[in-house]
């Protein structure tokens, strides 16, 4: 008997998810608390999830488990030291979103660059209306065309965003990796980081969230960037220092940055962004990957993640 479990099926909306076509039982939550996981795990064979975070406590309490998919492409919710230890598989769900992702990245570019929500706001809120000249010239715009931007995680959409970067007519440079992970097909081109925050004009995020990178975006990272410069966030809110992002912002350290992902998520009212109203600053809810199509794509490859594993074909799963 396989019983599959979606703990938090409403943090996909384009439709309800797919059942594997392996689960003889098929439970769908649309949300889950903390306090709810393990019961609601005990007995599945393959529970998937978004962002409910499942650890060794709740692993140790289900012992049919085989599998955890996790609908998204980080999987940092889960503790895979307990997992491995449990004998418990997780796969991730790379790629659906190749082209909603760099989408929304490279509009956060030009919204940026071009001060798209102040001038948008100026035009509703009388600004507009009250000035002597036929246009207004209050904050700055940039043209992205000649501009190099540095490209954080060389994956699926990290290449994906620095392939539309190229074709706006911008310079792709993408971090160097370690000596041990290097390709001998690598044609990026690449710089050390340092050189990487000195040069770019936009720095853009697509890495995975882990314990090394973690506030890699702190004080020392922000001055060391252009006072011109724009940081895009897509991936992970963990990977920016937010109080630092907030101060450099208003220090004029960096000219602006948009931000789609935060530490915590739904933020705290508090949260230093969040009162941070910097005119170069926009942030939007976590919905980079969530274009209709590529929801639809998550929810057909979770279904078949699940199948391939059950039928002995494994992909997708995460070392």
């Amino acid at each position: 008997m396989i019983k599959g479990v979606f703990l938090d099926a409403a943090t996909v909306a384009a439709a309800q998810p797919y059942r594997p076509q392996c689960c003889d039982q098929w439970q769908v939550h649309d949300l889950t608390s903390a306090d709810q996981v393990a019961e609601r795990i005990a007995d599945a064979s393959i529970v998937i999830t978004n962002k409910v975070r499942i650890g060794a406590p709740e692993l140790a309490a289900a012992p049919c488990l085989k599998l955890i998919i996790v609908a998204a492409t980080g999987y940092d919710i889960i503790d895979r030291d307990a997992a491995r230890k449990h004998g418990v598989a997780v796969a991730n769900s790379p790629g659906y979103s190749i082209s909603s992702v760099p989408e929304h990245a490279v509009a956060l570019m030009f919204a940026v660059a071009r001060s798209i929500v102040p001038f948008a706001k100026a035009s509703c809120d009388g600004t507009w209306a009250s000035a002597q000249t036929f246009c207004l010239h209050n904050w700055r715009i940039s043209e992205l065309r000649g501009l190099t931007v540095g490209l954080i995680g060389s994956g699926s959409l990290g290449r994906a965003t620095g392939r539309l970067c190229a074709a706006l007519g911008m310079k792709p440079v993408y971090l160097a990796r370690p000596e041990a992970t290097r390709g001998a097909d690598d044609e990026l081109d690449r710089l050390a980081w340092n050189d990487l925050l000195a040069t770019a004009d936009i720095i853009s995020l697509h890495c995975p969230l882990g314990p090394d990178n973690l506030h890699m975006f702190d004080e020392k990272a922000f001055r060391r960037m252009k006072e011109t410069a724009i940081l895009i966030n897509t991936a992970r809110g963990g990977l920016v220092n937010t109080r630092a992002l907030a101060a450099a912002l208003r220090e004029g350290q960096i000219a602006g940055a948009g931000i789609d992902v935060l530490a915590e998520e739904p933020p705290r009212p508090d949260d230093p962004l969040l009162a941070c109203k910097h005119p170069g600053l926009l942030i939007t809810p976590h919905v980079a990957w969530a274009s209709r199509q590529a929801q639809e794509k998550l929810l057909s490859q979770v279904a078949a993640t699940a199948d391939a594993f059950m039928n002995g074909h494994p992909q997708h799963l995460i070392e």
